[in-house]
């Protein structure tokens, strides 16, 4: 985890490359301590997927949010978290539909582990709400420390 959070450092700086290498060696790690689909992998995935969406590079952080997803909500607010990344992936790439089924489920996730008024859940509440009123705009993805 402090690989992980290293490379939220790195890339709140604007260091996309050391970002990169320090989730990846995060998230190698914990695969081979826990396997490829534990629940502790969730975070690290979350993170590779923000840092490739903060450069574009959607495809990779889409494989990136839909490997988190898959994991489960076992990962809990990192799951609830992975499903707003996903929304978030797919809307900047013009799969409004698809983000918008996203958007639902990180909101629906992050209303049972969460008070209602919290700012995870307002951040999804407001991506939902925007894309239901038809106006397209990247939501950039939140972090839990």
């Amino acid at each position: 985890m402090a690989l992980r959070n290293l490379a939220l450092a790195y890339e709140q700086e604007g260091f996309h490359n050391r970002a990169e290498a320090a989730a990846k060696k995060a998230l190698s790690i914990l695969e081979s301590d826990f396997g490829p689909a534990d629940v502790s992998l969730t975070p690290a995935l979350n993170v590779l997927t923000e840092i490739y969406a903060a450069q574009g590079r959607y495809m990779e952080a889409r494989q990136f949010a839909i490997r988190a997803v898959d994991i489960g909500p076992g990962a809990e607010l990192h799951y609830a978290t992975a499903l707003h990344n996903l929304g978030a992936v797919l809307e900047a790439e013009g799969k409004l539909n698809e983000a918008r089924e996203y958007y639902a489920r990180a909101l629906s996730a992050r209303q049972e582990l969460l008070s209602p008024n919290h700012p995870y859940v307002e951040i999804t509440r407001a991506a939902l709400q925007r894309l239901n009123r038809g106006v397209h705009a990247f939501t950039p993805a939140v972090r839990l420390k």
